[in-house]
């Protein structure tokens, strides 16, 4: 008979019941309810919700209050510490509002369970941890904020000397703690542990193999420790081993033929790691294996039929992996897929249909292959697909209209093939459960079909779709990115798009010809961190309200025909990065920047090939802060966050949904009268390659007039700076030297005089200098940069002489302008130089009975990606809830 509670125990629990709040935020996932609504004073508390009592001595020994809405502060005199008979204490899943784990959970002696994990605990993992020797469950894991920062962190003491203790553990998770250290070898002295998980927790060092070959273990998971190093052992494998999973890490070498005596392994996930040569056909006598993912490693399959036999798989991935030449046959026997990633694999010929059968499959990815004909009629077979990727092939033909009968799809990307003619607007619309749909860099023709209004993310850029924009889209309302550039629209931009304004982060209409003025649709509360209106037919103002777009990191309005003054108003926008305003009919002086209008974030701006007169805006230069950093690395990603609940897209608790959105911007050619910036949106995959681009100042081809500020000296981040075609005067600034990392800079066709600074010959990162058509004078500087540059960057100046130019100087000492030690480029760019021009015929003035001609030239700049493995993010709640 179960013994009433004890009334100290009763009083200890409802005090703490009344230190907290319910507030379902604090426990998002599904299974959440409030337990402490059923404590109440006239209950034996015995019977509450989450609480279990000793049959014999009426003791509380185990709270469970794990997904409870609990929210609020914990701290060491809470009552919940004077439970000293407690076995087992579950706090996980609440929001204990940055909390320290208090140090009296020491006094918890008998705890056999400790679980503290997604809670929002904050600080250092206390000591008295290690006094709870009888542990044989300790999870800490998962306590990070919204931007996924890391709360928990072990210093003094470190995890070695807190685990020293726990010689009776068999479940040590850790993920997202910050351990910063090696694993250490009191874990491989750990002959119970069954479990082991440290995700993200700052590993560094050799993996013990001592761990790979411990009695019990079940379940070992490291990933996302990517300076943690390790080797696969040939032999002595633990013979109970259900999950290996090291993915983000840099464990290398072969993979060991004895992985094939693994028998009970179910989850084998070493993706992006550094493994190389072949996959070992033995790995087809894991038959029990449920997940494999070899994905981003340097391997061949060899034997790829050797997969065959691995019939329970439900979740393969061989992103990255050469198998054209072992073919699909192998497919027919899994037939319990639900998840099939064949991205980068080589694969070329009519889509096999042995995919036909795989009739589980809610996950198929054959992306950036060599795939040709159309899209195959068995795909529509496959009605559980919620995930369909063919992007970068060669596929040919219509979009089917019997796509619609995939009614469970999500997510459909399509682009980057040869598909034509119309897109059927019914099947598009059809598609009810839609969230992302891109059928960019196609040749579809004819209307814009618009989506289902479950529609967040659409992209049908560079095709040749015609027509206006129709009303119809400004009911997309949860729409988070539009992205209809480079395709032949017309008619003017619909008023009714400001409905989205609230939900819309992202909207590129670039390169169509959209007509009309700007429309007043920019509302307070604006959610928009990118507009692109680039190289359509806008004319008439810049609209004030996008001062209303508080959260906007890049606006392109270039390419257009507006006419008004620079709009001055924009710099008190916080987060703006980017301003892209060349080629329109800007008219005035820039002016001032005030006290409010300082562009705080400013890192590019372009207002090239307008009317823009008076002194440069050296006002400005002093303000734009964000210019001013000259680390090497401050070439930016322009990474948006499309605010989408990542948890509704998860497959074995791996996202499948890209979390961020890069944005693309190519610096491109002069040509003609215009300087085509070409920029791409496109909606990137997880791991996929980031976007970086230059710090950069261009007011070329204006009437800017006067001296170049000594000023410019402090934007020591430029890595491109171009003030040609004005009517500039005075010398070439000293302070230019100072721009260590600047890449181009051209100065061309302007008024400049005197000589060339030797401080220039200082810039061994220059790739590209111009100063054709000025009246500069005296020896060009020697240096290893300047040693490399063509006569042609001189051009226009009789004056100069020196190297690389015909005429010597004489009675010179050009030793003055030596730099005379070489730095070697951490980063190597490719330039190419296009002809240019302006399109307002700049002549250059008489000066010293000389009449120079313009003679007009320009630079490509080419970005260039920064590869990186970007780690995959776990939906904060649900997937570990689904762990539980």
């Amino acid at each position: 008979m179960q013994l009433p509670c004890h009334i100290e125990d009763r009083s200890a629990l409802l005090q703490f019941k009344e230190s907290f709040i319910i507030n379902k935020s604090a426990s998002p996932v599904s299974n959440s309810y409030p337990k402490v609504a059923s404590w109440t004073l006239g209950h034996d508390c015995c019977s509450w919700d989450g609480i279990t009592c000793d049959e014999i001595t009426g003791h509380v020994i185990g709270v469970d209050l794990s997904n409870s809405y609990l929210h609020g502060s914990i701290n060491s005199s809470s009552s919940i510490f004077r439970l000293i008979h407690l076995q087992e204490l579950n706090l996980a899943f609440n929001d204990f509002n940055y909390s320290q784990i208090p140090s009296t959970v020491g006094n918890l002696s008998k705890l056999t369970y400790l679980n503290l994990s997604d809670s929002l605990f904050f600080g250092e993992v206390p000591s008295e941890i290690s006094m709870l020797s009888k542990l044989s469950v300790l999870d800490l894991s998962y306590n990070f904020d919204s931007s996924y920062a890391k709360l928990l962190e072990f210093k003094e003491p470190s995890v070695d000397k807190v685990l020293q203790n726990l010689t009776h553990l068999e479940y040590l998770h850790l993920a997202y703690v910050n351990i910063y250290s090696s694993i250490p070898n009191t874990i491989a002295n750990l002959s119970s542990l069954k479990s082991l998980y440290l995700s993200d927790c700052g590993l560094y060092g050799e993996f013990p193999k001592a761990i790979l070959q411990l009695p019990n273990l079940q379940f070992l998971q490291v990933p996302h420790n990517p300076s943690l190093v390790g080797h696969l052992p040939e032999s002595q494998w633990g013979n109970r081993l259900k999950s290996l999973w090291v993915t983000n890490t840099s464990f290398s070498g072969h993979l060991p033929t004895s992985i094939g005596n693994l028998h009970s392994l179910e989850v084998f996930d070493i993706s992006y790691c550094e493994f190389v040569g072949a996959i070992p056909s033995s790995l087809g006598n894991l038959t029990q294996l449920v997940e494999l993912n070899l994905r981003v490693n340097s391997l061949t399959l060899e034997t790829p039929s050797s997969l065959a036999n691995l019939t329970h798989l439900t979740y393969l991935s061989l992103y990255g992996i050469n198998i054209a030449a072992g073919g699909l046959s192998w497919l027919d026997n899994l037939t319990k897929l639900n998840y099939l990633c064949l991205q980068k694999t080589d694969l070329h010929g009519n889509i096999s249909s042995s995919f036909s059968k795989l009739t589980q499959l809610a996950y198929l990815d054959l992306a950036t292959n060599q795939f040709t004909g159309e899209i195959p009629s068995f795909l529509a077979n496959l009605t559980q697909l919620a995930f369909l990727d063919v992007a970068d092939n060669q596929l040919t033909g219509q979009l089917p209209s019997w796509i619609m009968n995939l009614s469970q799809l999500i997510y459909l990307r399509l682009g980057s093939n040869k598909l034509q003619g119309s897109i059927p607007i019914s099947s598009i619309s059809g598609l009810k459960k839609l969230v992302y749909l891109s059928l960019r860099s196609n040749k579809f023709q004819g209307p814009l079909p618009i989506p289902a209004s479950s529609i967040l993310l659409y992209s049908v850029s560079n095709n040749s779709l015609t027509g206006e924009i129709p009303d119809a889209i400004c009911k997309l309302t949860s729409l988070k990115a539009l992205d209809l550039s480079n395709n032949i629209l017309s008619g003017k931009i619909p008023p009714c798009m400001g409905n989205l304004s609230n939900s819309l982060f992202i909207l590129n209409l670039d390169s169509n010809n959209l007509s009309g003025g700007i429309p007043q649709i920019w509302t307070n509360g604006s959610k928009l961190k990118i507009i692109n209106l680039g190289q359509n037919k806008l004319h008439g103002r810049i609209p004030l309200p996008l001062a209303n777009c508080m959260m906007l990191e890049s606006l392109d309005l270039g390419n257009n025909q507006l006419d008004d003054t620079f709009p001055l108003w924009l710099g008190a926008l916080p987060r703006l990065k980017r301003l892209i305003l060349r080629s329109n009919n800007l008219h005035g002086v820039v002016g001032r920047c005030k006290s409010d209008s300082k562009f705080p974030s400013l890192r590019s701006i372009d207002i090239s090939s307008n009317n823009l007169t008076g002194e440069l805006p050296s006002q400005c230069f002093l303000s734009w802060n964000a210019m001013k950093a000259d680390e090497l690395d401050h070439l930016t990603n322009m990474e948006v966050d499309p605010g989408v609940d990542i948890a509704r897209f998860m497959f074995n608790d791996r996202a499948v949904f890209p979390d961020h959105y890069d944005y693309l911007m190519v610096m491109a050619d002069k040509g003609g009268i215009k300087m085509n910036y070409e920029k791409v949106i496109e909606f990137f995959t997880a791991n996929d390659q980031r976007i970086s681009f230059y710090t950069s100042i261009d007011l070329s081809c204006n009437k800017f007039q006067g001296d170049i500020p000594e000023i410019i000296g402090n934007l020591k981040g430029l890595h491109f700076l171009n003030l040609s075609n004005n009517i500039l005067s005075g010398s070439i600034p000293s302070s230019i030297g100072s721009i260590a990392n600047i890449r181009k800079l051209d100065l061309s066709q302007n008024m400049l005089s005197g000589q060339i600074p030797h401080q220039l010959a200082k810039l061994t990162f220059l790739e590209t200098f111009n100063v054709s058509y000025n009246h500069l004078t005296g020896p060009v500087p020697k240096g290893y940069q300047f040693d490399l540059l063509e006569k042609n960057s001189f051009d226009g100046n009789p004056g100069l002489c020196g190297k690389p130019l015909p005429k010597k100087c004489e009675n010179l000492d050009s030793s003055l302008f030596h730099q005379g030690e070489d730095s070697d480029s951490l980063f190597q760019f490719e330039w190419k130089m296009f002809p240019a021009g302006c399109g307002f015929g700049l002549v250059i003035g008489i000066l010293m009975g000389h009449l120079v001609f313009t003679k007009k030239r320009d630079f490509f700049l080419k970005t260039f990606g920064l590869n990186r493995s970007i780690r995959q993010r776990h939906a904060r709640r649900a997937s570990r809830a689904r762990r539980n």
